[in-house]
């Protein structure tokens, strides 16, 4: 065998070789492609779970956060007669633009509301009427006033 046969035999016995080598390396690029997919897909979904979950605690937080409510005591109201309240709120507004909406109906007496005014982040004014023909007697009673923030 000559020297060129030689080597020419050589070569053609590598070929196999360089062919596994070139398939081995292949593989590993694919595998390593799909796990970098499957990386990217996990990091996603963790991004879309995270995202909806952080999605969930805003609103639930924040429809407390749009309400207040506090428990006043008032002094005994006469029929037709009315009567101004100071509303301060336990944690302030996170702004002004809000409805106040007391009780209409407290013990026996029918109530009105007649006015809301001094609106702060940190309380209002309510001024309320006795429009029913009954007074609030006793003494005193416990009024409910709620407001409900407008964010927009």
């Amino acid at each position: 065998m000559t020297r060129r046969e030689k080597i020419l035999q050589d070569a053609l016995r590598d070929i196999p070789a360089a062919i596994m080598l070139a398939q081995n390396a292949a593989i590993t690029a694919a595998a390593e492609d799909a796990t970098n997919k499957d990386k990217a897909t996990k990091a996603a979904a963790e991004q879309d779970a995270t995202t909806k979950a952080n999605a969930a605690m805003q609103l639930a937080t924040a429809v407390p956060s749009r309400i207040r409510q506090k428990r006043l005591t008032i002094s005994a109201l006469a029929a037709g007669v009315g009567g101004t309240i100071e509303v301060v709120w336990d944690t302030p507004m996170p702004t002004t633009n809000y409805n106040v909406t007391p009780p209409l109906i407290l013990g026996t007496a029918l109530l009105s509301l007649t006015s809301v005014t001094n609106l702060t982040k940190t309380g209002c004014t309510v001024t309320l009427k006795n429009i029913s023909l009954t007074n609030l007697l006793g003494g005193t009673a416990t009024l409910h006033v709620l407001a409900i923030h407008d964010p927009l």
